[in-house]
């Protein structure tokens, strides 16, 4: 190891999270692109196999972020970071 005391998964995770919701706070078109993304990909579940296929999905998906602690807790790290700068952003503009 390289002496670093950051987790690569935590630093990773930190740097997806700050970047997805800078981008889709920030960027009208980004957000309604993931709002139909997000939509789409729940109803294409929905029409495949229904209410069942959905909950085998999210069981998943979360099965997916528990078993990846140090990432996940990057994730909101950075997300927290990305609305804490924007809200400083956003309130030196109106004042």
């Amino acid at each position: 190891m390289h002496g670093s005391t950051l987790d690569t998964a935590f630093t990773a995770g930190a740097i997806v999270g700050a970047v997805l919701v800078a981008t889709i706070l920030v960027v009208p078109l980004v957000r309604y692109v993931a709002l139909v993304a997000a939509t789409s990909a729940i109803a294409a579940l929905y029409l495949h196999g229904g209410v069942p296929e959905l909950v085998v999905w999210i069981n998943g998906l979360q099965g997916e972020i528990v078993s990846k602690p140090t990432f996940s807790a990057g994730v909101i790290a950075g997300t927290l970071v990305a609305l804490i700068g924007l809200g400083i952003t956003r309130r030196r503009a109106a004042g």
